[in-house]
């Protein structure tokens, strides 16, 4: 056990109303025109060009093996760059929460001011011995949770399966959809978001 607390509890010491349900979404992907799959604007055709040939250069000189390309858990939709789903995507954190009043996107900060950098060679030897320990250990320095971004329910138009799981949509026609692989998780999110509507 890492000792984490969950989304859901994570989400509810944070909202005061209650909770519908709650996720860690840490690989968002975006379908916008005009913007990549991270949310950032599209490069043009010569930038591309260069891009590719030192994404190549580097595949040739780096002897690690590359990270598979993960499925993403939410695919932020939209006509435009800055439609709703879009907005509160990028300004939101990796808790994601639906309530009854709400879609809240819930983010921590380090409760405690970072040390200063060490500058000699033994203090950066010991911080970096600290922080190895501190990672092995799963201990990290106390953060608070606060709400970033929110989506009030009155902009949620509605939520329903989607051609590619389940969709939240909201009235301007933007969204989220949650390709989920297991088709219990997407029947008990469908469940769990049309009973507090």
């Amino acid at each position: 056990m890492s000792g984490i607390p969950g989304p859901a509890l994570r989400a509810a010491s944070v909202l005061p109303e209650p909770l519908l349900w709650a996720a860690y979404f840490r690989r968002v992907q975006y379908d916008i025109r005009g913007l990549g799959r991270t949310g950032e604007p599209k490069k043009s055709l010569l930038s591309r060009g260069t891009g590719a040939a030192l994404d190549a250069v580097s595949f040739l000189v780096d002897d690690d093996e590359p990270l598979p390309d993960l499925p993403p858990e939410v695919i932020v939709f939209g006509a435009a760059p800055d439609c709703l789903a879009h907005r509160h995507a990028k300004a939101g954190g990796v808790l994601w929460a639906l309530t009854p009043q709400r879609l809240a996107f819930v983010d921590s900060r380090e409760t405690t001011p970072p040390e200063p950098e060490p500058t000699s060679f033994v203090g950066k030897a010991w911080k970096f011995g600290k922080d190895v320990v501190n990672s092995v250990s799963g201990t990290e320095a106390p953060r608070e949770w606060f709400v970033k971004s929110e989506v009030p329910a009155a902009m949620i138009a509605g939520f329903a399966m989607g051609p590619r799981g389940p969709r939240l949509s909201l009235v301007d026609g933007s969204g989220f959809d949650s390709p989920l692989a297991e088709p219990e998780a997407a029947e008990w999110l469908i469940a769990k978001t049309m009973g507090g509507r």
